[in-house]
């Protein structure tokens, strides 16, 4: 077995497709897309014959996205075992293949007819300090063309079970399932605006067990379950004017990066924090119940003057939210929802799954399933790096890896002994670029996935060449 299929073999020891020998080509190929995530699939095999077996590998009947998802998912089980606390993040983005459509029969329209590609909905599984463990979920789709420019009474006649929406529920159903799977690790699942549904809401709240929890982010102005005495008692009170009237609870400041048209500055951010009971949507209140919820609103204080959008979070859970501690725990669950877009950049930008050419899903979603276990482990050693600097390198590289790569950057013999993870780490991400100044931080994925490329090449040649080839030992 070569180098890069090592972590492949441990990752996808379960996976059932069938047969050995395509067991066996499935772990090869998925190590040789780990070691250059950025080149195409022709040019990560090593000649014709492996890039053929790698197609008819991705187009065999018993190579699916499920099966491979089965598999990784089982292996991300167990690193959530190991934590107290995990937060699976849900998202949606899309794949845009409008330069491949002629060649993808199942493509479908995104926001519009002229671009063409599949939605991906991924539930991802990090630590509260990063550490990434794994996807448990994915959903994939095409749009029907004739979805387009439906007006939204004709939307709202859909059953819930045929709307793309229903992707959020069957998220959180996955996150729970994974709490049932693991008793001992509180399992809190974080979603942005577009999962504010009540039907989420009605599931999370619904019989669940104890360790598994949510963190929404409310975009709807919903109606409370308390009648609004000052409207003669026939409508109910709105929770915005509900939380205008709650007293604050503290004050949290917060450093709010360079967006677009917005500068970077230091903000204060008020505080509220309540519990209420909502009311179902109005449509459906014979098939939905009343859910209680914690809520906590994080407003800007004083935003500065001109400043178009100031910032606020209106968050749902049903974690403890009683108060500044409870409120800022919350909030810091909710703020690690940015690693699903690094996880997603990773997918597109490094791995370019988008530049990939299928004729069909069934053939495309083993692929992009494969690339996304490829960008979970360049988020993981990434991470590593980061979290668990002292750990030996050889835990996770190869000794032609990281003795290749010591080699060239220091102009001397590796040592005997193998160097920490964290030392290894930042000169894997200078050959992506990343210079090492005190001002620039850790390694980013970018640098390091560029830099995994180029040392996989220096550890073919270190085999085939270095010491070892002429007989020294190493």
């Amino acid at each position: 077995m070569s180098n890069a299929e090592n972590w492949a073999s441990d990752e996808f020891q379960t996976v059932e497709v069938g047969d050995k020998r395509r067991k066996r080509r499935l772990i090869k190929v998925a190590g040789r897309l780990a070691s250059t995530p950025r080149e195409s699939i022709p040019t990560a095999m090593e000649g014709w014959n492996e890039t053929q077996a790698a197609y008819r590998l991705f187009n065999s009947e018993h190579v699916t996205l499920e099966k491979i998802l089965d598999a990784h998912a089982e292996q991300t089980q167990r690193r959530i075992a190991k934590h107290p606390l995990v937060l699976v993040l849900q998202d949606t983005t899309e794949l845009d293949l409008t330069t491949k459509r002629h060649k993808n029969k199942d493509v479908g329209p995104l926001n519009y007819k002229n671009r063409q590609g599949f939605l991906l909905h991924p539930s991802i599984v990090v630590t509260p300090e990063g550490l990434q463990l794994g996807t448990i979920q994915v959903k994939t789709w095409a749009r029907d063309g004739e979805s387009l420019g439906r007006s939204n009474p004709e939307r709202k006649k859909i059953p819930f079970e045929e709307k793309e929406s229903v992707r959020w529920r069957d998220g959180y159903e996955a996150s729970r399932a994974m709490a049932e799977g693991c008793p001992g690790t509180m399992v809190v699942n974080v979603a942005d605006r577009e999962s504010d549904i009540f039907e989420y809401l009605v599931e999370a709240t619904n019989d669940r067990p104890e360790n598994a929890r949510f963190v929404i982010r409310a975009t709807q102005n919903r109606a409370t379950t308390e009648p609004d005495v000052e409207a003669g008692g026939r409508c109910f009170v709105k929770l915005r004017d509900r939380m205008e009237a709650t007293n604050p609870c503290g004050e949290a400041m917060i450093n709010v990066p360079k967006r677009d048209k917005r500068e970077a500055r230091t903000t204060t951010l008020e505080i509220r924090t309540t519990t209420l009971e909502l009311k179902p949507p109005l449509a459906r209140q014979s098939t939905l119940r009343p859910v209680t919820v914690g809520v906590v609103w994080a407003k800007e204080k004083d935003p500065p003057e001109g400043e178009a959008e100031p910032i606020e979070w209106l968050l749902f859970t049903d974690l403890p939210a009683d108060g500044l501690d409870a409120a800022l725990l919350v909030l810091e669950y909710y703020a690690a929802r940015w690693q699903i877009e690094v996880f997603f950049r990773v997918l597109k930008s490094g791995c370019k799954v988008e530049e990939l050419e299928f004729h069909s899903f069934e053939t495309f979603g083993p692929c992009l399933m494969v690339y996304m276990v490829v960008s979970w482990r360049v988020l993981n050693l990434m991470m590593l790096g980061r979290e668990c600097p002292d750990l030996p390198c050889d835990s996770v590289l190869t000794q032609a890896e990281w003795q290749s790569a010591w080699q060239i950057i220091r102009h001397e013999p590796p040592p005997r002994e193998c160097p920490s993870l964290g030392e290894m780490i930042l000169i894997i991400a200078s050959f992506g670029g990343h210079l090492g100044r005190k001002c620039d931080g850790p390694p980013g994925p970018k640098s390091l996935w560029i830099g995994l490329q180029r040392v996989t090449d220096f550890a073919l040649a270190w085999t085939a060449f270095g010491p070892a080839a002429n007989g020294e030992q190493t």
